[in-house]
């Protein structure tokens, strides 16, 4: 499978590998959206650093930004860390900031390495 969810403290963690769709992405996105412990979910984190190829289009981005918009009605205060290394995926994570804009109350954060995003989230007291 070329991702995975993994539950850690307060958040999650996507771990993406190999091939990245968009569907993938968005199937992701419901396992956690649907999981109990959302509810009390305090940050994201979206690793692209092991995708190899990324298979997304802006729609699907769209999709996605919607569900996201929706969620963050349900959970209003998340931060949103997503870390790439490739220029494409960084491309489509701005994408995704700006269909997203001010209709959603979560903070959305691009790092290009581990070690800035995981320092981010202790200035924030997360992890």
């Amino acid at each position: 499978m070329p991702y995975e969810n993994e539950w850690v403290g307060k958040g999650v963690i996507f771990h993406y590998s190999d091939v990245v769709t968009g569907s993938e992405i968005i199937q992701s996105n419901r396992e956690v959206i649907e999981d109990e412990r959302f509810a009390t979910m305090e940050y994201q984190i979206v690793d692209m650093l092991n995708a190899n190829k990324f298979e997304c289009t802006p729609d699907e981005i769209k999709r996605i930004a919607r569900l996201d918009i929706a969620a963050a009605k349900k959970k209003p205060d998340v931060i949103v860390v997503i870390v790439t290394d490739q220029d494409l995926i960084f491309g489509f994570a701005r994408m995704y900031e700006q269909y997203v804009g001010d209709e959603s109350t979560w903070q959305t954060e691009i790092f290009d390495n581990k070690d800035d995003a995981n320092a981010r989230l202790k200035e924030l007291s997360l992890i």
